[in-house]
């Protein structure tokens, strides 16, 4: 193959293209890591606790504690309440860490809710029934 102007173009062309395929790939891959690796504050060890920034040993400590004390916490807003010393910066940085407060069996708590409340309408129904 002769190298030629046409051709050096062509390859530093498809050069670029790559490192730009790569970059975005990486960035990807970058923003979807927390996501991917999401655990509950519920579930989660004291030690990924205590490795987050701006949370550390002795809180992690507080909070593991007061999760066995206290049991689950409901929301980010409990975690405020029930451990002192746990504030905005640090729920911005274990939400940044990929640690949720959402539950797995939050959805069949829902799911249930809404046979019953199908079954009362039933009953409302065949009552007026009877009336009539």
């Amino acid at each position: 193959m002769k190298f030629t102007n046409r051709n050096l173009f062509i390859a530093n062309s498809q050069q670029r293209i790559k490192n730009v395929l790569i970059g975005i790939g990486l960035a990807l891959a970058i923003a979807v890591v927390p996501q991917v690796f999401a655990e509950s504050i519920n579930t989660v060890s004291q030690e990924v606790l205590q490795n987050i920034k701006g949370v550390g040993a002795s809180k992690a400590k507080k909070i593991i504690s007061e999760r066995q004390r206290g049991g689950n916490f409901q929301s980010a807003s409990d975690l405020r309440q029930r451990v002192k010393g746990v504030g905005e910066k640090t729920l911005s940085k274990m939400d940044q860490a990929g640690i949720t407060f959402t539950e797995g069996n939050q959805v069949s708590v829902t799911k249930e809710a809404e046979p019953g409340t199908a079954n009362s309408e039933k009953k409302v129904r065949s009552r007026s029934r009877k009336t009539e």
